[in-house]
């Protein structure tokens, strides 16, 4: 079986970037863009590879290296669950091209909180009332575009919400599901670990 590789602080320059640098998946070096056919993929001007996913530095993104020099990000979600105890769920048009709930990045000195409620804001238009944290932790295996194997999650519930639902350029359609209902196999890694965590679960069903 091979090893998993994750992504390091070798994957970076020696002196990391004072401003936002996106690099090539395959070769590392930067010059990449938007390719204009996939347009959810990025074209490497150095070596010509198009990958679904890129290394980004961005130095404001709250970021860490652990003990082993594996890149973490850190972030905010919430599961938003209606009247009828369905959760909402999104389609992404970035990798990883699968469902999963409004979430996203914090930048250095974000509060956790107003994180997880601007993502909800920005992704599916709704303002969040209020909110009850219920997974706080690093999820391993949690790919994100950007370059990023490992997160942070701090993960929120809201049945408390106002506001049309409406997708920005992330996602291709919105529905909600039963939580019996959902398959595993077409959500996101991190939105799967938590389904798959009773204590989460639990949570998710509470009234």
């Amino acid at each position: 079986m091979t090893e998993r590789h994750y992504t390091s602080r070798d994957d970076f320059p020696r002196e990391l970037p004072k401003e936002k640098v996106t690099y090539c998946w395959t070769c590392k070096q930067p010059g990449v863009i938007k390719d204009k056919v996939y347009k959810e993929k990025y074209k490497c001007m150095n070596c010509g590879n198009l990958n679904e996913r890129c290394l980004i530095f961005d130095p404001q993104m709250k970021y860490s290296f652990d003990k082993d020099n594996r890149l973490s990000h850190y972030g905010g979600g919430i599961f938003i669950v209606n009247e009828r105890k369905q959760i909402l769920f999104f389609l992404r048009k970035k990798f990883p091209f699968l469902y999963t709930i409004p979430a996203g990045h914090m930048v250095f000195g974000e509060d956790p909180y107003e994180c997880a409620i601007r993502e909800v804001k920005e992704e599916v238009s709704v303002k969040i009332i209020n909110a009850k944290k219920i997974f706080e932790g690093f999820v391993e295996g949690d790919e994100c575009v950007g370059g990023a194997d490992i997160h942070y999650w701090h993960l929120y519930k809201s049945s408390n919400y106002e506001g049309k639902i409406k997708l920005d350029e992330e996602g291709s359609k919105w529905e909600w599901f039963n939580i019996k209902d959902i398959d595993l196999d077409k959500v996101t890694y991190p939105i799967k670990y938590f389904l798959l965590k009773k204590e989460v679960r639990d949570k998710l069903l509470e009234v």
